[in-house]
């Protein structure tokens, strides 16, 4: 029998359902009374507050009021009239020691001047309570630090009348002793009492650390802050802040006469530990009564269960083979009923098993029979299913041999259809070709004209050339004629000019003359070597013109027999053109006649092709009929393998009932 798991048993899940029954609304009501108390508890708690802090505060300012009437009354006795400060400090010596929540008394003339009990001198000019006393109005100050003592104290100070003015009597209450009252106003375990001033600074706390140390608008926690600045601006309320890390709720109110702020805090979670230790005693009492129901639960399963468990090992046994079982039956109500049908399928099903057995022997016997006869028809199929391949394996060969061909002779025809094209186009080209040899005979001719022409005029050129190198001789010679003759006169002008020196007077106009003459002899013989340089360089440009004339003639010369060999060139290129147009011509012709050849061997083999094709088609649907036939008979063998081993499984799995 297979294990089950308890959480997954009757037994378990009756328990698990009756403790869900009873502890969710156990717990339910429980968590509802638990925030009903804590709420109404908080409530109650503010209202405590509220009415703690207004009663504190009031007894405080009865408090302040009294010790401000016991003040005036010290303040009417005649010694203060008489300004003799001996007297008053002894008054305010033997007054003192009645006044146990006094730290001094004091006595101030109009400028500040101040002695107290103890007979000590100060000034207190600077105060703020006697600046607001000597103005005829009574105070109570703020908490400060005694000048004298170094105590903290708050004055009260009172304005009197001096012989020589008005003057000021100030009482310096303890700061100690506020705090006792404040102590009284205690809330819960661990609540307090503080007080603060019209500045937010603390004047009164439980510990001392905190006064005129703390100031509730200036701290470092930001919730006091906050509460602090909307207890500066209202006379009173309530509000909630963090301190110390401790979520706090505070009731505060006004002093009158003051302008002090009182203030009782307490921990929210004092408000409702009632409620807490209620709530965990209801859990408590929650776990006790499922305690309860479990044991109760476990007692029920086991009598619900017990007949549930025979019926389930009884299945188990039925489910191993064994058919003879005995089957429980004489149950109550329902498990009777299961235990009844649980018998009868039994006595059924042992009926299926034995004509299934017998039907498996009879299904087993004709499954060989099957399968012997489909072996043997399978044999006969697999040898006309090769046949037929090697026949579709030839017919197949023989079309794609065909096909094979068709591509070459295609190929064969696009190649003489490609050679016709280019044919015409050699044929073109060599008709273009003869047109250009034609005008280039021609150009040739024209240019052998223009090279004749060229040489004649060149000849021309060269005898021009020589004629003025002749010339220009001739004038050279006349020139050095002329040359001398000048110097020749130029020596006569000289003697001239000598010998009219010596004739004297009567000389000089002979003189004048001879130098003229000798200047036109040195003027023609400069403009006769200026002419000869000119003549020189004409002479060497022709020189050079007439070399260059004749190396033009032997170019020109050259150039005609490189025009007559160009000409006879083109001739016999012309011939040849001639000769290849008629050969391609012919070759044109043939090519022609080879297409339409090739043309007629591709329709041919197109035609065997298409038979091969036929014959591989037919001869292919025959070996796929065949292999159909083979396919549905090895799946005939196969179904009847598969059927003579169910039918041999079938006989075994019949054989683990025990009937």
């Amino acid at each position: 029998m297979m294990k089950i798991r308890f959480a997954n048993s009757i037994g378990g899940r009756l328990i698990l359902w009756f403790l869900v029954f009873s502890l969710v609304p156990l717990l339910g009501i429980s968590t509802l009374n638990y925030y009903t108390t804590k709420n109404d508890m908080t409530q109650d708690a503010i209202h405590n507050m509220n009415q703690t802090v207004d009663l504190t505060a009031e007894v405080l300012n009865n408090w302040l009021s009294e010790k401000m009437d016991v003040l005036s009354t010290l303040g009417k006795n005649p010694v203060f009239a008489t300004g003799d400060k001996a007297q008053i400090a002894d008054y305010l010596k033997r007054e003192y020691p009645a006044l146990p929540y006094a730290e001094d008394l004091l006595w101030a003339d109009q400028n500040g001047q101040a002695i107290n009990s103890s007979g000590k001198t100060l000034n207190i000019s600077d105060r703020g309570y006697f600046k607001t006393a000597i103005k005829g109005e009574p105070t109570i100050s703020t908490m400060l630090v005694s000048k004298s003592t170094g105590n903290n104290i708050i004055p009260i100070a009172i304005p009197i009348t001096g012989t020589q003015g008005p003057c000021v009597l100030m009482m310096s209450l303890k700061g100690d002793a506020i705090q006792t009252i404040l102590n009284k106003a205690k809330f819960g375990q661990t609540g307090y009492t503080y007080l603060f001033d019209n500045t937010g600074l603390v004047i009164a706390h439980p510990e001392k650390s905190q006064v005129l140390k703390l100031n509730v608008v200036k701290s470092d926690s930001e919730s006091l802050n906050k509460i602090g600045s909307e207890m500066l601006k209202n006379k009173q309320g309530n509000g909630e802040y963090v301190f110390q890390n401790i979520d706090k709720e505070v009731a505060y109110t006004t002093v009158p006469n003051t302008g002090w702020h009182l203030v009782i805090t307490a921990p929210i979670i004092e408000f409702y530990s009632f409620a807490t230790k209620l709530f965990y005693m209801s859990l408590g009492v929650g776990l006790g009564v499922a305690l309860l129901v479990a044991i109760l639960a476990w007692f029920i399963s086991k009598r619900i269960a017990g007949p549930i468990v025979t019926l389930a090992e009884q299945t188990d046994v039925l489910a191993t083979g064994q058919l003879n079982v005995k089957i429980n039956d004489g149950y109550m109500g329902e498990l009777g009923t299961l235990g009844r049908s649980l018998k009868i399928m039994t006595e059924n099903l042992r009926n299926i098993v034995s004509e299934v057995h017998q039907s498996s022997r009879e299904i087993l016997t004709s499954a060989q029979e099957l399968k012997n006869a489909t072996e043997e028809s399978s044999s006969s199929v697999e040898q006309v299913a090769r046949a037929t391949e090697e026949m579709a394996g030839g017919a197949s060969n023989q079309a794609e041999s065909s096909q094979q061909i068709v591509q070459m002779v295609n190929q064969i025809a696009s190649a003489v259809d490609h050679v016709n094209v280019m044919i015409n186009k050699t044929v073109e080209d060599t008709n273009l070709a003869k047109v250009s040899v034609d005008e280039g005979m021609e150009a040739v001719a024209n240019q052998n004209q223009k090279m004749r022409e060229n040489s004649e005029a060149g000849q021309q050129v060269a005898v021009a050339i020589e004629h003025l190198l002749n010339q220009a001789k001739e004038v050279g010679a006349i020139l050095s004629t002329i040359s001398n003759i000048a110097e020749q006169t130029n020596l006569l002008a000289l003697n001239a000019a000598i010998e009219a020196a010596r004739a004297g007077e009567h000389g000089k106009g002979f003189a004048v003359v001879a130098d003229e003459v000798r200047k036109l002899a040195e003027g023609s013989r400069d403009a006769t070597e200026e002419i000869a340089k000119i003549l020189g360089g004409i002479q060497s440009r022709a020189q050079e013109a007439w070399e260059q004339t004749n190396k033009a003639k032997a170019v020109i010369e050259a150039q005609e027999q490189a025009v007559e060999h160009t000409n006879s060139s083109f001739a016999k290129i012309s011939e040849i053109v001639k000769s290849m147009g008629e050969q391609m011509q012919k070759v044109k012709t043939s090519s022609v006649e080879i297409g339409e050849h090739v043309n007629e061997i591709s329709g041919s083999i197109e035609t065997i092709a298409s038979v091969a094709q036929e014959n591989a088609a037919g001869a292919e649907e025959v070996s796929a009929s065949t292999e159909e036939l083979s396919a549905t008979t090895e799946q005939m063998a196969a179904a009847a393998r598969t059927l003579s081993q169910l039918g041999e499984k079938l006989d075994k799995d019949v054989a683990i009932f025990t009937l």
